[in-house]
């Protein structure tokens, strides 16, 4: 699976800061699917998280236009790829959204 999200933001550091508040938000709300996210260098970040003893793992790049999410889905997953991915856009852009209107502060 790959998808690219455009967020507008013209900032990688701004789009770094929605990623983790988008983040943050669903870590409180799925904590029993053991979510984490790990930051490989400014730019690129992972998450992870476990859902019926399966862990999934996508891969995010930021540029200063776009969010780029790549990942495998376990087999038994990919009926929900859409919404999976419907789900990550919708956050992102909402977050991004928010920075647009000075509604989040720099974590």
């Amino acid at each position: 699976m790959k998808h690219r999200i455009p967020h507008g933001l013209g900032d990688v550091a701004k789009a770094r800061n929605v990623v983790e508040h988008a983040f943050s938000s669903y870590r409180e709300r799925l904590a029993d699917y053991e979510p984490s996210l790990t930051w490989a260098d400014g730019d690129t970040a992972l998450v992870r998280f476990r859902v019926m003893g399966k862990t999934m793992e996508v891969r995010m790049e930021l540029d200063d236009q776009a969010v780029v999410v790549e990942g495998k889905i376990p087999l038994v997953f990919r009926p929900f790829q859409g919404k999976i991915v419907g789900v990550l856009e919708r956050e992102v852009l909402a977050w991004a959204e928010r920075a647009r209107t000075g509604e989040l502060a720099s974590k």
